[in-house]
């Protein structure tokens, strides 16, 4: 191949079309491009985007036969399970996890998706009459994992159930104390007239859940004596929450996972749900950046057991958790500083959660069809760019020692068998070797440089000189890439920085001495 990612001279028309008149090529390079935020895409709104963008190959299927197979499981069970959606950045766990979530709703947009309607068939029989309530939560910024679920599950109730009585899941001794009080101030009528909402009427659709008409003294002193997790205890203090002390629940703490996860599995279960799937999506990211904190780390690293395992006993509904995990902990162990003793202790906390987690997997491999359809979409205005394109790839210098290198067969072994001539269509003008090599660094880099934004950025910035013959070369990935501004820690930064310096003050000099005449 010439240099610059062209042709061999005279296998390339006289005049090669500029690649914008082929592809569809943007202006600019957005930074929410190819970003999937799962909380901002489960809505009514955004759901057939997010469905009609989403590309199903068939070990992405597989993905959703394992998934749904383990929610209709749980369904029959009534046992909790739980699931690591496991992949690099750029795999596609987001927006696996908002297909998965508009599925479970019934959504039709998503149950009409061609590649999935085997799977969706094969658990329709347990899952198509079945009420899911699926939650989806963002950890990064979350103080701890009971303030990120139950903060969650409050504002989606609210937002799902428009003045449905909420469940107590903070601390109820504060609120029964302050509650003492405006007993004492207003006196029993007037304390029970409100407590019992007759404001509210009897045409209020959630008075008999707040206990409407059933408080008196004696009902209001034996909730009191009740246990913090029992259910009549949690009645009394979700009716003095909306009847008296509507800001309680943004100060107060919350009660303890166990206790808040059974609390939240009565409720949605009292809401008419037959299951609580909660999508927790960045959950593993958010430890990892916590990890040189080893008190907190090692604490919430535990709690993840208490999602599929409950210690109060059985729960009222099953609850079904999909837990995104970006990468093996252990390189950040490392990274951090941490001592062989402390990172085998860290290590050992994330491990024991494996065996009730099994992994679903969302590999690189799928990246080629991404691609192919999300960002190599051709010029609407060329009705000629199918065609295009293809007699480009065709006039390729099919070389051995050109195109075993542009189809990334060097240097295989037998976790690396490179890729076919096929797959290097998908993506052209992108080179299997330049897939892999983005492939490669996607752990260690921002989830904002993904390998399709780095494709996009290196589209957009030769928009007015690629032509459809140009071949991107691998080397013009290296300043998207190797930025220590993008690592997602110090360490990869530090990497990336001494990787730059070598390159630009020995490297690049030496090739453009050779290869550059003046």
């Amino acid at each position: 191949m010439a240099p610059g990612g062209r042709a061999a001279p005279g296998k390339e028309s006289q005049m090669s079309a500029p690649l914008r008149d082929v592809l569809d090529i943007p202006l600019e390079a957005r930074a929410e491009d190819y970003v999937l935020r799962l909380t901002d895409s489960v809505d009514d709104a955004a759901v057939a985007q997010t469905v009609a963008d989403y590309v199903v190959t068939p070990p992405i299927a597989a993905a959703f036969d394992q998934a749904l197979g383990l929610v209709a499981e749980s369904v029959q069970s009534g046992i909790s399970r739980g699931a690591f959606l496991t992949g690099s950045f750029g795999s596609g766990k987001s927006h696996f996890m908002a297909v998965l979530y508009a599925l479970l709703r019934h959504n039709p947009s998503a149950r009409a998706k061609p590649e999935l309607q085997p799977v969706i068939a094969r658990h329709d029989d347990v899952l198509r009459d079945r009420n899911v309530l699926p939650l989806a939560y963002h950890l990064l910024g979350a103080r701890s994992l009971e303030q990120a679920l139950f903060d969650g599950y409050l504002r989606q109730i609210r937002q799902r159930h428009p003045g449905a009585p909420l469940p107590a899941l903070h601390e109820s001794d504060r609120i029964l104390a302050d509650a003492e009080r405006l007993r004492a101030m207003h006196g029993e009528e007037k304390f029970f007239s409100e407590l019992n909402g007759s404001a509210g009427g009897s045409d209020d659709p959630w008075s008999a859940l707040l206990g409407s008409g059933t408080w008196n003294a004696e009902s209001y002193a034996s909730a009191r004596a009740a246990g913090p997790g029992t259910e009549q205890r949690q009645l009394l203090v979700t009716a003095l929450a909306e009847r008296f002390f509507t800001a309680y629940t943004q100060q107060a703490d919350y009660v303890d996972l166990d206790t808040g996860l059974a609390a939240v599995a009565t409720h949605a279960k009292g809401l008419g749900y037959d299951a609580v799937t909660l999508f927790l999506d960045e959950l593993v990211l958010w430890l990892a950046f916590s990890v040189q904190d080893r008190e907190f780390f090692a604490r919430e690293a535990q709690k993840i057991t208490k999602l599929a395992e409950s210690g109060t006993g059985a729960r009222a509904i099953p609850l079904i958790s999909f837990i995104a995990r970006q990468m093996d902990l252990r390189q950040w162990f490392a990274g951090a500083g941490a001592t062989g003793s402390e990172q085998e202790a860290l290590d050992r906390a994330f491990s024991h959660q494996q065996g009730r987690f099994p992994p679903i997997v969302l590999g690189d491999d799928n990246l080629p069809y991404v691609a192919n359809k999300r960002l190599l979409r051709r010029n609407p205005a060329n009705p000629d760019a199918e065609r295009e394109l293809t007699d480009a790839f065709t006039r390729l210098d099919r070389r051995p020692d050109v195109w075993d290198v542009l189809l990334d067969g060097m240097n295989t072994d037998e976790q690396h068998r490179g890729a076919d001539e096929a797959a290097f269509k998908l993506t052209y003008p992108f080179s299997p070797a330049l897939i892999s090599t983005l492939r490669s660094l996607a752990g260690v880099m921002q989830r904002e440089r993904t390998a399709l934004k780095v494709m996009q950025q290196m589209l957009v910035e030769r928009r007015d000189t690629l032509t459809v013959d140009d071949v991107i070369p691998v080397g013009d990935s290296f300043d998207h890439i190797v930025d220590g501004q993008q690592a997602l820690d110090p360490q990869a930064a530090a990497r990336f920085k001494s990787a730059a310096t070598l390159y630009r003050e020995k490297l690049r000099p030496l090739l453009l001495a050779k290869w550059v005449t003046s």
